[in-house]
């Protein structure tokens, strides 16, 4: 086990640079060997931990079903640690809960009370109230309108909400609801009430944001258009006198969203996912989740926490209703933004790699870069990150940094650290501070990182991948885009017909570039009943022989020209499949509903417009109890769906090979 400092590692040291609080907590996700009932009584109550209402309610449930999970391996578990407090107690949990440590998230500042939560109850059940046949869809995303009339349905002339129930997760409020934990929750009950009020929606929304979102927050259901709103209208939303199946969401918190590196967002993600989980346990329902939110960075494989956690959760679902349950994922969209590069440092190439990672002026957040060698060919190498200044940072890896350790470059605003031991990499992390905002300041312009590999060395790949940090849209700018840069990024690409296609000596890929939870188990390794569809996007093209190509922006797995990467564990190797997401060559993204209803349709794209078109798809095949496929395509006639061999528009259906190249 852990012990010590050792668990506090690459991105948990970097946000305490600046001294650890005593009023932040950070979500700790782990896995236990141990059943429910052997956690919670373990558990107990301890000082500097919090455990969230809705998985103390999880836990009970699952200590009563304990005959149905027996097959399941292990409990998963997500408490909150107060931040100062991580270096002891994050050991002392994964020794007496016999578990591993899965991820350590960002700290925040909690509301009052928030060490000393209600007494646990019975969770809040979601009521069916037989919404006719199909299946419970599921969202967890940012801005859910859930006042909105395409998320509703006549009952004898009455308006009335299909969803079941509504998450609205905020650090900035503790609930009195034992199961909710932080936030509030919108059951069916009260979404009617506020719908029979005859109250304007954009006033509803504002009265509920004002007290969840204080400012500098943003709401963004207090604007025209919202993500999360018009991924579900594309997934499930119907006009009310049509009618359709019930729903559940999750709308996580504003000021997480607003971090698109998901370091905020992904552990609140996992909360959201287990709780809509334990919600549809007695609905007697098949279950349908959309996930179309991502980072970049991590692992990449089936051990980053979010991948891990779909795994389970789809175990979980199974195992005690006997139901299917399928998450839908966007891909990704970096396959244009230099975000991924590799470095062979062998015999046919140079023994010395360099590479720009290029820092905006104007940054409010930090700056990541990963990189990863594998543990069994990993020769020693000699890294050096150079600022535009001049200053430098030289170390021999893998035998650098030591975890708590790291080594800085000027006064803290710039490190390399070691990131929390994975099973088949040797991971570093380097991070630079804002170039703007207060504190200690980084400069902008081309940081340089030359690798090379020391003399009599074994060859190997450096794998490099740039976190996301970029502003999403609709919030006040925070951060911005770093990237990858170098000389030989100058080929012709026929797609735009212009000359940005990296060139094949040059470190950046656009292999490799999918969401960092892609890796997950897909459905046709799971046996085709349940499982996962990471979906791709469209566009038409007249030219092309089945009349679509892939849109600009759609990411790549690994399978690049045949070519599979030496280094990853269990990454992704292409999508499950694709679907249009774009209207024309020249008119991109679908229309949605807008956050108010009829006010007016808007136009968003990428993935996740995709993942929300296919997740309609995935709805029908099971609502017409269809026996499911090896995978995608095995979807109603006439659906957009493409299915080929392609690492950007779909992975062959048989279950890829996933192991490390020899």
């Amino acid at each position: 086990m852990a012990t010590g400092t050792s668990v506090l590692a690459g991105y948990a040291v970097w946000e305490s640079r600046t001294g650890a609080s005593d009023t932040a907590w950070c979500p700790v996700a782990l896995t236990c060997e141990l059943k429910a009932a052997q956690v919670r009584q373990r558990l107990g109550a301890r000082d500097s931990v919090v455990v969230p209402g809705c998985e103390r309610a999880r836990l009970v449930l699952e200590e009563g079903k304990a005959d149905a999970l027996a097959q399941l391996q292990g409990t998963d578990l997500l408490v909150f640690v107060r931040q100062d407090a991580l270096g002891a107690v994050v050991p002392e949990l994964l020794n007496d809960l016999t578990a591993k440590l899965l991820s350590i998230g960002a700290p925040f500042a909690a509301p009052a009370g928030f060490d000393t939560p209600p007494a646990l109850a019975e969770p809040d059940r979601v009521i069916d109230d037989k919404q006719g046949a199909g299946p419970l869809v599921g969202i967890i995303d940012d801005g859910i309108a859930w006042a909105n009339r395409r998320f509703c349905r006549l009952d004898g002339g009455v308006t009335k909400t299909r969803f079941t129930a509504v998450w609205l997760q905020s650090e900035a409020v503790l609930s009195k609801t034992a199961a909710a934990g932080l936030g509030h929750v919108l059951t069916a009950g009260a979404i009617d009430a506020h719908l029979d009020s005859g109250r304007a929606e954009a006033d509803l929304y504002r009265d509920l944001n004002r007290v969840l979102y204080p400012p500098p927050a943003q709401a963004a259901t207090n604007t025209a258009v919202a993500h999360g709103t018009h991924v579900l209208d594309l997934a499930a939303g119907e006009d009310p006198a049509t009618g359709g199946g019930p729903l559940i969401a999750v709308q996580l918190p504003a000021t997480m969203m607003a971090d698109t590196s998901g370091r905020k967002m992904e552990l609140f993600l996992v909360l959201g996912l287990r709780w809509i989980v334990t919600q549809a346990v007695g609905l007697g329902r098949d279950l349908v989740v959309n996930l179309s939110l991502g980072s970049l960075a991590g692992p990449g494989d089936e051990t980053h926490v979010i991948a891990h956690a779909i795994k389970h959760e789809i175990g979980r679902f199974t195992a005690l209703t006997g139901k299917r349950m399928r998450v839908v994922v966007a891909y990704g969209n970096s396959w244009r933004d230099n975000l991924v590069g590799e470095m062979a440092l062998d015999d046919g190439w140079p023994t010395t790699r360099s590479v720009d990672w290029r820092i905006l002026p104007d940054d409010y957040s930090s700056s990541f870069l990963e990189l990863r060698i594998p543990k069994k060919r990993s020769g020693d190498l000699t890294l050096t990150l150079s600022a535009p200044g001049g200053a430098a940072q030289t170390l021999t890896w893998p035998n650098g940094p030591q975890p708590g350790a790291p080594l800085w470059l000027g006064t803290q605003t710039a490190a390399i650290l070691p990131l929390p031991d994975e099973e088949d990499c040797h991971a570093l992390l380097l991070a630079v501070a804002p170039t703007a905002g207060e504190g200690a300041l980084a400069p902008a312009g081309a940081w340089r990182l030359t690798v090379a590999l020391r003399e009599g060395a074994a060859p190997c790949t450096v794998t490099l991948r740039v976190q996301r940090t970029d502003t999403p849209a609709g919030y006040r700018v925070f951060g911005r885009q770093s990237y990858l840069a170098d000389a030989k990024t100058g080929d012709w690409d026929a797609d735009t017909r212009d000359y940005t296609c990296p060139s094949g000596d040059s470190v950046i890929r656009r292999a490799g570039t999918a969401n960092a939870y892609a890796g997950a188990a897909d459905i046709r390794e799971l046996g085709g009943a349940s499982g996962v569809h990471y979906v791709a996007a469209l566009r038409p093209d007249p030219l092309q022989k089945d009349g679509v190509r892939p849109s600009r922006y759609s990411s790549e797995g690994w399978t690049s020209l045949g070519n599979q990467p030496s280094n990853l564990h269990i990454h992704s190797v292409g999508p499950t499949c694709a679907i249009q997401a774009d209207d024309s060559m020249f008119l991109q993204g679908l229309r949605g509903t807008g956050v108010l209803s009829g006010a007016r349709t808007l136009r968003l794209s990428g993935t996740s417009v995709a993942a929300g078109a296919a997740t309609r798809e995935i709805v029908k095949e099971l609502a017409q109890s269809r026996q499911p496929g090896a995978g995608p395509g095995r979807v109603p006639p006439g659906a957009p769906f493409k299915v080929s061999r392609d690492s950007r528009t779909g992975a062959p259906l048989a279950p890829p090979s996933r192991s490390i190249l020899a």
